[in-house]
């Protein structure tokens, strides 16, 4: 069971979160190779996968953030939550699965707007599940406040 945390857009820094890179699609594992046309068509293109750092997945960042906030610490206080402050932009869009052994595990993903509805959903689900399946639109969100009066 391994999650995968992908990003689409214009690449970013994640200078100070290292052991974590932004992998092009292109180079990673075969499984996520054999999806990015369909992740580049469902979210926009560029498309990156964040890479812990050593399992080939984002597994790692995933899995440590599951296991503080079962040990009662703070979302707000963990690497996943600097990331997503940084990757969530207006033109970014970021898909998180549990692969298991669904070869269509990257469509079941809930919907989110907001970086404070991404944070919510991921503790719902993590305490719920022990895994996460979302997927971050900011754009959306942002278009629609822009829009209201």
């Amino acid at each position: 069971m391994s999650h995968f945390l992908t990003f689409s857009g214009p690449p970013i820094d994640l200078g100070g979160l290292e052991p974590l890179s932004l992998l092009p699609v292109c180079e990673a594992q075969d499984y996520i190779q054999k999806l990015e046309s369909e992740l580049s068509a469902l979210d926009g293109a560029p498309v990156f996968l964040v890479h812990d750092g050593h399992s080939g997945t984002s597994d790692g960042i995933v899995s440590d953030t599951v296991s503080a906030l079962g040990d009662g610490e703070e979302i707000s206080g963990t690497v996943f939550h600097a990331l997503m402050k940084r990757l969530l932009k207006p033109e970014h869009t970021i898909r998180l699965w549990c692969a298991r052994n669904d070869p269509a595990a990257h469509l079941r993903v809930t919907s989110c707007e907001s970086f404070e509805d991404a944070m919510r959903e991921f503790q719902e689900q993590s305490q719920r599940t022990g895994t996460v399946n979302m997927r971050v639109l900011y754009a959306r969100a942002t278009s629609r406040r822009i829009g209201r009066k």
